[in-house]
């Protein structure tokens, strides 16, 4: 009975390790973010704070339908920023390139987008994932994104995936397992051992 208990005890430690936080997902107010017009550039500015305890360990941009206005040669060009003005903010653009070239950190260029909707995330690498944790010890984080065309869509969505800080120290699922089983093992031979023992 002792071996049983123990081991669900491990088990159970085992299950709360391995908890999530889950997901935030954020989206400006205007979702579209004004279509994303050519003549513009624009910065979305965020205010969230990662609790004490947390830390991002992934990040996704999201577009819902977007397409081109019509078929021809295209570039939407998406930065994090540290921080921007909170809210979605037009900024005036009339020539080609990168608007925020050298600002911030370049997460992706898309080119040549179809006048057909689809659906483009974009999945942040680890890198852009450690900036982004720098950038919002503050609380505060930005995306711009220069449109060199006009991008219809149907929304724009940011998704930040939380861990708690420190994960190093709670065992990845296949360790988790390994050390349940082995442990469970060293239990049921001491058992074992114990009751030749007594015979």
């Amino acid at each position: 009975m002792t071996t049983f208990r123990t081991l669900s005890v491990l088990v159970t430690l085992t299950v709360i390790g391995s908890a999530s936080l889950g997901d935030i997902i954020l989206q400006p107010s205007d979702r579209d973010m004004d279509d994303l017009e050519h003549g513009y550039a624009y910065t979305w500015g965020i205010q969230q704070t990662i609790p004490s305890n947390a830390e991002v360990k992934a990040a996704s941009l999201f577009f819902d339908n977007i397409r081109d206005w019509t078929t021809e040669p295209n570039v939407l060009y998406i930065h994090l920023l540290d921080s921007a003005p909170l809210g979605i903010r037009k900024l005036t653009d009339n020539g080609s390139g990168d608007y925020f070239d050298g600002q911030g950190t370049v997460l992706t260029v898309y080119n040549n987008l179809p006048a057909t909707a689809q659906d483009k995330l974009y999945v942040f690498s680890n890198a852009q994932v450690d900036i982004l944790n720098d950038y919002l010890a503050d609380g505060t984080v930005g995306l711009a994104l220069d449109p060199d065309c006009h991008f219809f869509n149907d929304g724009v969505k940011l998704t930040l995936t939380l861990r708690t800080s420190g994960i190093s120290s709670v065992p990845e699922p296949a360790t988790m397992a390994f050390l349940t089983v082995g442990g469970g093992l060293m239990l049921f031979r001491r058992a074992r051992r114990n009751r030749k023992v007594v015979a």
